[in-house]
C-alpha cells in the first residue's frame, strides 16, 4: 500500500525546493511481495512530479501514461499547475469509465499526489514570473472521487505523508528532526523516510527508495537516483550504469551512482546517533 512522503525546501526568498518519495513494493492479500514498481513519476519538460499510495495497478499505467502527454503537449491546456491538475482529473475518471471491474485489476483504492510548479526562478524585479510549488491531492475509493489543493509550509518540512507507511515514516522522521545531526532539514525528512523502510515496520512498504523533484532554479523536473543495500536504484528498478542523474544515500548525501561513495564536492552529512548504521556502499 505504499509509504510516501511529499517536503520541501525553503530559504528567505521563498521555497526553493519540492520533493515526493516513495518506496517500491508491491503486494497483495495472499502476502507475496515485488519490490520494483515504479511509484514516483516525473515529467521530462513539465513541471510537475507525482506519487501515489493504494492498489498500484490503475495509478501505474495512468501517471506513465499522463507524463508523457503533459511533455508532448496533448493534455490540454497546461498553462499552470491548475490546469494541469485538472487535465490529470479529466483523463482518469475517463479511462476509468472503461476500465474491467475484474478483481485481478482493481481500480483503487488509491491517492495521487501533484505537485506543479508556475514561473521560474526568483526575480526581484518580476515576482509575477517566479517560481510558485502547488501541491494538489486526488482520491478515488468505490467509485467516489475527492480533491483538494494545499498551501506549502514557509518552513522545511515533512509536510505530507501518506499510505500504509504513514505512522511509521511520521515517528523516524520526527527522530530525525530532533536529532542535532539533521534538525528541521530537507535530509531530515529523507532520512526519516528511509530509516522506516529499513525498520520493515509496514510490511506492504519495501525495495528501494524513489525520489522525484522539483527545483526552483531549473525549468524541468528531476528524477533522482537512490543508493540501496550496495547497489544504485532508479524508479525502483537495479541499474547497470549511473547515468547522468543526481544520486543521493541515505543521509541525502550526493554520491557517485557507481560507487555510492560521497562525491568530494558534497556537504557531508552526519548520521542520527541512535539510528542503526547506514547501509554499507
Amino acid at each position: 500500500m505504499t509509504s510516501l512522503a511529499l517536503w520541501v525546501g525553503h530559504d528567505s526568498r521563498g521555497h526553493t525546493s519540492a520533493y515526493i518519495a516513495t518506496d517500491s513494493r508491491l503486494s497483495d492479500t495472499n502476502g507475496n511481495r515485488w519490490d520494483f514498481a515504479q511509484k514516483a513519476f516525473a515529467c521530462m519538460r513539465s513541471p510537475d512530479i507525482f506519487g501515489y499510495t493504494g492498489v498500484s495497478q490503475f495509478p501505474t499505467i495512468l501517471l506513465s501514461a499522463f507524463t508523457k502527454s503533459l511533455d508532448e503537449g496533448t493534455a490540454g491546456d497546461a498553462s499552470s499547475a491548475k490546469r494541469r491538475f485538472e487535465a490529470l482529473i479529466q483523463t482518469t475518471k475517463t479511462v476509468l469509465d472503461d476500465y474491467p471491474p475484474a478483481k485481478c485489476w482493481p481500480a483503487g483504492p488509491f491517492t495521487i499526489v501533484h505537485v506543479g510548479k508556475d514561473g521560474h526562478g526568483h526575480s526581484k524585479k518580476s515576482p509575477e514570473t517566479q517560481a510558485r510549488f502547488v501541491v494538489n491531492v486526488m482520491s478515488y475509493k468505490d467509485g467516489d472521487f475527492a480533491f483538494r489543493t494545499d498551501a506549502l509550509p514557509t518552513v522545511e518540512s515533512s509536510y505530507l505523508t501518506l499510505g500504509s507507511g504513514k505512522t511509521s515514516v511520521e515517528e523516524f522522521v520526527d527522530l530525525w528532526k530532533a536529532s542535532p545531526e539533521a534538525g528541521n532539514t530537507t535530509r531530515a525528512v529523507y532520512s526519516g523516510f528511509c530509516e522506516s523502510l529499513r525498520s520493515e515496520q509496514d510490511p506492504l512498504s519495501g525495495g528501494a527508495p524513489q525520489v522525484v523533484r522539483l527545483l526552483r532554479s531549473k525549468k524541468a523536473p528531476r528524477v533522482c537516483g537512490t543508493w540501496w543495500d550496495g547497489r544504485g536504484y532508479l524508479h525502483g528498478h537495479p541499474v547497470r550504469s549511473p547515468g547522468k542523474v543526481d544520486w543521493f544515500d541515505d543521509l541525502f548525501q550526493r554520491i557517485d551512482g557507481a560507487t555510492g561513495k560521497r562525491l568530494a564536492s558534497a556537504e557531508p552529512h552526519a548520521n542520527r546517533r541512535s539510528a542503526g548504521p547506514v547501509a554499507a556502499t
